[in-house]
């Protein structure tokens, strides 16, 4: 029955439409970086229950050295957040499959179709170790807060900060941690924004290959050009992934530059909210 829906024509996805992140290819760098990282760190239905906190509330019932809570706290976001980007890629790869069924009796047909069987196999092993890890993480969440493990175990919920950070003169002679982060904080923040840039480019480097591959595939297509293997689409749909997974990792070693800098230059008797409106600025 499968077979047969995905032989209609109106069934198969037009695989040139826009990217994802189309509408952020002609924004500023750091506005690319903002909202690259609202978009990956949108809270998606994760595995389980388990409990949302925001850094706050985390941070007010977590007892301990505050700079192993947040980095603690930060890791396990990103962990969301890679979640999130392996399950857009098992999106990417099942709109590939009615395009490579529809062209399964062509000479290249039944390679492309095992080509992408064993790529979805490869990225749902990696989907179950994601949750694997991310179960891991909450549960040390939860044991950092003092809570117990036989309840929910808690989910971070804050989107980490992924704007340019304004460091504060400081008066007399700086430390050295406050030296190292006020050289660190600015170079992360340059190296996200190239991240994010890569992830834009990679996403309609995408786009573009799996609308020629399609469009190689038409009955009218042009017998001059050689079209587009199915193989160069799961290569950039895997170039895609990695360079988000690339920006995640970025992106959270950024905030931990900002929370030592922060706990670097704040009384250690700073409250949670007071600390977090320096973590985490809105604009």
């Amino acid at each position: 029955m499968w077979i047969a829906r995905y032989q209609d024509p109106a069934s198969i996805p037009d695989l040139g439409a826009s990217g994802v992140y189309s509408a952020l290819l002609t924004m500023p760098p750091t506005k690319q970086a903002h909202h690259l990282a609202a978009a990956l760190h949108a809270v998606p239905a994760l595995p389980g229950d388990g409990e949302a906190i925001d850094l706050a509330a985390y941070l007010q019932a977590a007892p301990g050295d505050r700079r192993l809570l947040l980095a603690a706290y930060w890791t396990a976001r990103e962990q969301t957040a890679r979640y999130h980007v392996l399950e857009e890629q098992m999106q990417q790869l099942a709109a590939l499959l009615p395009v490579a069924l529809s062209a399964r009796q062509t000479p290249e047909g039944a390679q492309a179709m095992l080509d992408l069987r064993v790529e979805r196999l490869a990225a749902e092993a990696a989907l179950v170790d994601a949750e694997s890890g991310l179960l891991a993480l909450q549960m040390e969440l939860t044991r950092l807060a003092a809570r117990s493990l036989d309840g929910a175990w808690l989910v971070p919920s804050t989107t980490p900060h992924a704007g340019r950070y304004e460091l504060n003169p400081t008066s007399g002679s700086p430390s050295r941690a406050v030296l190292a982060a006020q050289a660190e904080v600015p170079a992360r923040h340059g190296a996200l924004q190239d991240r994010a840039r890569a992830v834009v480019l990679a996403d309609a480097s995408r786009t573009q290959v799996a609308g020629e591959y399609q469009a190689g595939l038409a009955d009218d297509a042009d017998d001059t050009t050689a079209p587009r293997p199915l193989q160069a689409v799961l290569d950039a749909v895997a170039v895609q992934t990695e360079a988000s997974m690339d920006f995640l990792a970025t992106l959270t070693r950024y905030n931990q530059g900002i929370a030592d800098y922060v706990l670097a230059t704040q009384p250690a008797g700073t409250s949670s909210e007071a600390l977090v409106a320096m973590l985490v600025v809105k604009k």
